[in-house]
């Protein structure tokens, strides 16, 4: 699984009990939908013939305003909400070059048929 805690936790938006209930536990807004999607496979051991798993989600996520002067002064958080899509792929360290290639591709088409601007980058 993935997940964003400690190094993020800043950043996310939390539930408490002190202002809702979540099962009686502190909780999260999803910041995005990679986490829920990977961690369907928290504690499995996927059998390489199986792979690759290949997930798309369309998700409301949610993220505190990082990195911002004052952010959470005089009783203000201000947080981002927004709709995401998201293409994850679990794959074999063998075919990770070719699947990463082919979910860009796919990313690529949807955007082209919606006529949507698009830049392709390396990192």
């Amino acid at each position: 699984g993935t997940s964003q805690l400690p190094k993020f936790e800043e950043d996310l938006f939390r539930i408490s009990p002190q202002s809702h209930t979540c099962n009686g536990e502190d909780a999260f807004l999803i910041p995005t939908a990679e986490v829920p999607l990977t961690n369907m496979h928290a504690g499995d051991i996927l059998d390489e013939s199986d792979l690759p798993i290949s997930y798309v989600a369309h998700t409301p996520c949610f993220r505190a305003e990082a990195g911002s002067y004052g952010r959470d002064t005089r009783g203000l958080i201000r947080t981002h909400q927004f709709h995401k899509v998201e293409l994850v792929k679990i794959t074999s360290i063998e075919t990770s070059n070719e699947q990463h290639e082919l979910l860009t591709s796919h990313a690529e088409q949807c955007l082209k048929l919606l006529q949507l601007p698009y830049r392709k980058g390396r990192l």
